[in-house]
Order: C-alpha cells, then sequence, then structure tokens
C-alpha cells in the first residue's frame, strides 16, 4: 500500500513536470523528500566555466559517456527542456530498465531527473554554481531515492554505488572540459 502511494505520487509529479505549467522546484522536492528513504549528495569543483559545463550535462541524450551505470538511453518523447525516456542500466548481475522524466531548467543551470519506475525509484537534482573567484563550477548532486524494492542487506551497497557512479560521472566530466 505504501509502495503504491509512493508510485502514485511520483505519477502526478511526473505529469506535473511534463505538462507545460511549471509545479515550483521547492514543492516538488518537499513533495518527493518526505516520502523518501535515502538520499546521496555530491559535490565537485570543476576548473571550468559555468556555461561550458552547462553544455555537457545539458546534453543529456549523452549521458552513457559519463555515467557508468547507464547502458543506454531510448527516448520516448523529447522537447527542448523535457525529455520522456527508458533507460537501461547495469545494477548488480544484469541490466534493468528504468523510466524517467528529464526536466532541464537551463535559467537556473539545473537538471531534474525524475526516476519513476525500476528497481529504485527518486530524483536526481544536478546543479551548477559559478565560482566567480577562480571561474571554476561547483556541481552539486543530490539523490533522494526510495530503495524498497532492493533488499534491506543490499540497500547500503546500493547507496554506495549511486555515490561512487555520481563521483565516477563528474570526474569524467572534468576530464573532458582539460
Amino acid at each position: 500500500m505504501i509502495v503504491l502511494s509512493i508510485v502514485s505520487v511520483f505519477a502526478v509529479t511526473s505529469m506535473i513536470v511534463t505538462s507545460n505549467s511549471v509545479v515550483p522546484l521547492a514543492l516538488a522536492q518537499n513533495i518527493s523528500s518526505s516520502l523518501l528513504t535515502e538520499q546521496v549528495k555530491v559535490t565537485h569543483e570543476i576548473s571550468a566555466p559555468i556555461d561550458q559545463i552547462w553544455n555537457i550535462v545539458s546534453n543529456v541524450d549523452e549521458e552513457t559517456r559519463y555515467w557508468p551505470i547507464m547502458k543506454d538511453i531510448k527516448n520516448i518523447n523529447k522537447t527542448d527542456n523535457m525529455v520522456d525516456r527508458e533507460v537501461t542500466v547495469g545494477v548488480g548481475p544484469q541490466d534493468t530498465k528504468t523510466h524517467q522524466f528529464v526536466t532541464l531548467h537551463p535559467d537556473q543551470k539545473l537538471i531534474q531527473t525524475n526516476i519513476t519506475e525500476g528497481p529504485v525509484i527518486g530524483t536526481r537534482l544536478l546543479t551548477l554554481n559559478p565560482i566567480s573567484a577562480t571561474n571554476a563550477t561547483r556541481v552539486d548532486v543530490v539523490w533522494d531515492l526510495d530503495m524498497n524494492k532492493i533488499p534491506v542487506f543490499a540497500r547500503g551497497f546500493a547507496k554506495d554505488n549511486f555515490m561512487k557512479a555520481t563521483e565516477d560521472a563528474l570526474s569524467k566530466i572534468e576530464q573532458t572540459v582539460k
């Protein structure tokens, strides 16, 4: 019953995000954060201007180059700032499919990914912030994850894998700009 409620909230959130009207991001975060069980935060400073980093991270069709767990991306529907897609991820001994809604907020330099189906559901917020003193960019990634479909004994391992995959992705992005 609780899992069904969580899936329903994410379905509603995803429909709101994919419509033409914009729901305040804080509202979407408050709704999802109150229901999710695990949070992973990674911050990385890259010695490159924010626009250069944005050009890389906003090309969400190329995420397989940077995110090691993503094997394949199949876009179902795509507009300038929203992608409805199916992503094959390599988790454990086999690959699995997830369903995601990716929303780009270019003015805020923010990308919100809502994962609505798969072994883990939740959100990933990737935010860029300029560091004016050095012309560098701080990249913040926050995952809010519901891992209820993962056995309890494996959740710590899964959380560690999200942390490592994020650190690896940000390092690969950094290598791209050097």
